[in-house]
């Protein structure tokens, strides 16, 4: 447990590490006593490791926990309660996440997260807007063409951040827009990336490109 007298984002980061090494219950339990704790009224901007550190983030981390461990109703309660309570940029991503179609609730939650600089939100918009664009019958030209340069705009900004998903995704939004020898570039570019996961998915894709 740690201290009585300790601030939310201390215990969060002290949280952070426990998880890092793989204490997964005493994580838990710093994160509840946490999102206990009253929000700081001091200002962070300058220290990144305590920046949005509050109750929202303890929440967000406890549903992460919980959704890793299958408990798929106490996590969404927690991810909500990040979100919604909150307005922890966390929250809203992972409360997106558990929505599977790509409708304009879990875009809402996706922009207020990748608003805030989520890189891993930006990703899954874009993945979003590719859905759509796949779902749109040949007669709406215009429509799924609105949908692909969303797409591309947020795989773009997610892609240049290094992100595996944003590459593999923009891959995707050329193809289906008709450049396959654009998303071809990205795919080179996936294919060197440090995350062998998306290292080996994009020679999957270039293979049947």
């Amino acid at each position: 447990a740690a201290p009585p007298q300790s601030r939310v984002e201390a215990m969060n980061v002290l949280g952070d590490v426990y998880e890092f090494q793989k204490e997964e219950e005493k994580a838990l339990q710093i994160f509840q006593e946490a999102a206990l704790r009253p929000p700081s009224l001091i200002k962070w901007s300058n220290n990144a490791a305590l920046e949005n550190k509050g109750p929202g983030y303890s929440h967000a981390k406890i549903g992460i926990i919980f959704l890793r461990r299958s408990d798929h109703s106490r996590a969404e309660a927690h991810f909500r309660k990040a979100a919604l309570e909150f307005d922890h940029p966390l929250g809203h991503y992972h409360l997106a996440r558990l929505d599977k179609s790509p409708s304009k609730k879990k875009e809402t939650s996706l922009l207020k997260s990748a608003g805030t600089g989520f890189i891993e939100a930006a990703a899954d918009l874009g993945q979003l807007h590719i859905a759509r664009a796949n779902s749109m019958s040949a007669g709406k030209k215009e429509e799924k063409a609105t949908q692909l340069k969303l797409a591309k705009e947020w795989l773009y900004l997610a892609a240049s951040a290094n992100d595996g998903r944003g590459m593999l995704g923009l891959a995707q939004a050329f193809k289906v827009d008709g450049k396959p020898e654009s998303g071809l570039k990205w795919l080179e570019m996936a294919e060197k990336h440090k995350d062998a996961q998306v290292a080996k998915e994009a020679a999957k894709m270039r293979a049947i490109f």
